[in-house]
């Protein structure tokens, strides 16, 4: 069955809907007034022709994500690794990857995975069954396979991978750690040593949603510019510097 397509509405991102919620007392809330409420897209297909492709991919590479030291599980995971005291001039910044499932090109996903498949594929008796011919044919297939119907009609979806598909978080997980790699290996170019492994000690991702911790005594500012040129359709969202964050990972 083809996949059908629908928004799922991002209540937590409304700041006036936050602001009405903490000035009302009562149980139930009506909203008088229109408010400026993100969508996120979502593709469902469960039984779309390529599910169980999908589903295979996601179990196979799904055990490469546990040799990747900075992906994070869930919110007691972060807790967990994080230091708890921090130098006097610690400060600290969370990022978000803007529409990270829809923005990746399909070629790009496909050099990322392939780089993962080689790195990793005797590390994984899983993975290592399976030729790098045999995977990546199948990512192909649910990349460029991909039709949804909405409002009476038939679209194909020609960038990313939808937000919906199994192997998406899998996959996109590993395409991002793909560049991270790079940027943790031109780093050392940029900022001294003991920085750099003081940087990457305290990087810490989880999906979409990245918190680092940053010394004030260095410019961030060639540290936006790398992360940024890595990979001009992954835009990533700083949030000011601070002594001070609030982190909330969704899982």
């Amino acid at each position: 069955r083809i996949s059908n397509f629908y928004m799922l509405p991002k209540l937590h991102k409304c700041q006036r809907l936050i602001e009405i919620i903490n000035e009302t007392n009562t149980e139930y809330i009506k909203i008088t007034e229109k408010l400026d409420i993100e969508g996120r897209p979502i593709v469902a297909g469960p039984i779309y022709h390529t599910s169980k492709i999908s589903e295979m991919l996601h179990i196979i590479l799904e055990p490469a994500l546990s040799f990747i030291p900075h992906i994070l599980k869930d919110s007691f995971d972060f807790i967990n690794r994080s230091e708890t005291a921090c130098a006097e001039k610690t400060l600290l910044s969370s990022c978000d990857i803007k529409s990270l499932y829809t923005n990746i090109k399909h070629d790009v996903f496909m050099k990322a995975i392939e780089y993962w498949i080689e790195k990793l594929r005797y590390n994984i008796p899983l993975l290592s069954r399976f030729t790098k011919a045999f995977i990546l044919e199948g990512l192909s297939i649910i990349l460029k396979y991909n039709y949804f119907y909405i409002n009476f009609s038939y679209f194909h979806h020609i960038k990313g991978t939808a937000m919906g598909t199994k192997f998406a978080v899998v996959g996109s997980n590993l395409t991002v750690t793909f560049f991270e790699e790079k940027m943790f290996a031109i780093l050392p170019q940029i900022y001294p040593k003991h920085f750099v492994d003081f940087f990457i000690r305290n990087y810490f991702r989880f999906l979409d949603d990245i918190f680092h911790k940053w010394l004030d005594d260095f410019d961030i500012e060639p540290f936006y510019r790398l992360i940024n040129d890595l990979e001009p359709d992954l835009k990533l969202i700083f949030e000011n510097l601070t002594s001070s964050l609030h982190i909330n990972i969704e899982f």
